[in-house]
């Protein structure tokens, strides 16, 4: 309804004015310039209760540019509030911001067929085209401020003095929303290239729906080196790269090894990612990341999660899967955790020593030991015949009892099944 109502009022005001029907005032009244005086954020926003609560979420305060300046005298015509033109689009302006407002249908008319009217608006007005803030400061909003420190971080970046241009500015930018943003000159713009289409938030984070791109330009992609321009590439990067310098309106391109996280979705680019892949336990080798270049999904960041809440993490691959750190590596499963194989090599791809099978040779063992203590219990009677008489034999039967009382103590180990494995089972 949001997208149908902002069409038609276009469609209305294009109309009226190919027939010459619409004067200058006309348009004044129905599409004004204003700057955001305060916005209700949430319940710690100073108009939330005159904006309608959780209803009025994203209802900006303004104040018309080069218009009156007046509070008192806008709040008794009850036009000082504005709703966002697009709802299901949350692209919320700071204090300070320009936007673009439209004189639309009040729900405050509904049933009663009257011509009740207030204000919408469209998003922020890109004065500075930067993602992280476009303040258009007025100073005489600000009494207690001098002109020098009502200026954003891209007028001081541009050539105007305040203080350090790696350092926030003072700017007020929340007003009484409740609301925590701080100006920062680290937040860099993203490049595009032909064809691309790109999302920024204010604070590093984008999402670029772009492609192969090869140019000779100052500011380049490291993702082009292979393949043909115009193949699709996606790239989600959640945090710049923050060894990044000012100045803060230079646009920068993603950088897969500095920036914090990133979900990178190629056809054939070549991504430049340094990885901790080891090949030495393969007999073929998968292709080192950094030089594949067919499409792949590339997950980086300083830690990655995988958690299925309700059922089965399921991973399979045509060809390798490749498990590899630098410390440690723990596998564990509460039920039973099964490997199952052609060949199973434990210790690297050379290992030929074969393991034994527990159960089966523990009972053949069982049958020797029983059979040794069988022939030490004869070998303790043996005898010698000195002259033709019997008598002990003098080494045999000392040493056939240690034996056999040996042998009777493995037994009663072996009766007890203590020598195999209760967790570990081959077949």
């Amino acid at each position: 309804m949001g997208y149908k109502t902002g069409i038609g009022f276009f469609d209305s005001i294009i109309s009226q004015n190919s027939r010459g029907n619409l004067s200058d005032d006309d348009l004044k009244e129905k599409m004004l310039s204003a700057r955001v005086t305060n916005i209700n954020l949430n319940s710690n926003s100073s108009i939330f209760k005159t904006t309608n609560e959780f209803q009025g979420i994203g209802t900006i305060q303004f104040q018309p540019v080069g218009g009156p300046i007046n509070e008192n005298e806008l709040n008794s015509s009850g036009l000082n509030y504005a709703k966002p033109l697009f709802p299901q689009i949350k692209n919320f302006p700071l204090v300070n911001e320009v936007v673009l407002l439209f004189r639309l249908p009040s729900r405050d008319g509904i049933g009663d067929m009257s011509n009740t009217e207030e204000y919408y608006y469209l998003n922020t007005i890109g004065i500075w085209n930067h993602p992280h803030s476009n303040a258009y400061p007025n100073p005489l909003n600000n009494p207690s401020k001098t002109p020098i420190t009502s200026k954003n971080i891209f007028q001081i970046e541009a050539g105007s003095p305040n203080q350090s241009t790696n350092e926030s500015t003072d700017l007020d930018l929340n007003g009484g929303s409740g609301g925590s943003f701080v100006e920062s000159s680290i937040i860099h713009p993203i490049m595009p290239f032909a064809g691309d289409q790109i999302l920024e938030g204010r604070f590093g984070n984008s999402i670029r729906l772009g492609n192969t791109s090869k140019i000779n330009a100052e500011v380049t992609n490291n993702w082009s080196v292979t393949g043909s321009s115009g193949n699709p590439i996606t790239i989600i990067r959640n945090g710049q790269n923050p060894e990044v310098e000012p100045p803060s309106w230079k646009p920068i391109t993603e950088d897969i090894n500095k920036d914090l996280s990133s979900v990178y979705l190629t056809s054939n680019q070549q991504i430049p990612i340094e990885t901790g892949y080891r090949n030495q336990s393969y007999n073929n080798p998968p292709e080192v990341p950094s030089e594949y270049t067919k499409n792949q999904i590339i997950l980086n960041s300083g830690r990655l999660v995988f958690n299925a809440n309700s059922d089965s993490i399921l991973i399979g691959s045509e060809k390798n899967i490749d498990i590899g750190a630098n410390d440690e590596i723990a596998i564990s499963a509460n039920n039973s955790l099964q490997f199952q194989s052609q060949r199973i090599l434990l210790g690297g791809k050379g290992a030929k020593q074969a393991l034994v099978l527990g159960t089966d040779f523990m009972e053949q063992f069982e049958l020797l030991v029983q059979n040794v203590k069988n022939i030490s219990e004869a070998l303790s009677e043996s005898q010698i015949w000195p002259g033709g008489v019997p008598a002990p034999h003098p080494t045999i039967p000392p040493i056939a009892s240690t034996v056999s009382s040996q042998m009777e103590k493995m037994l009663k180990v072996l009766s007890k099944n203590e020598l195999l494995s209760k967790i570990s089972k081959t077949i």
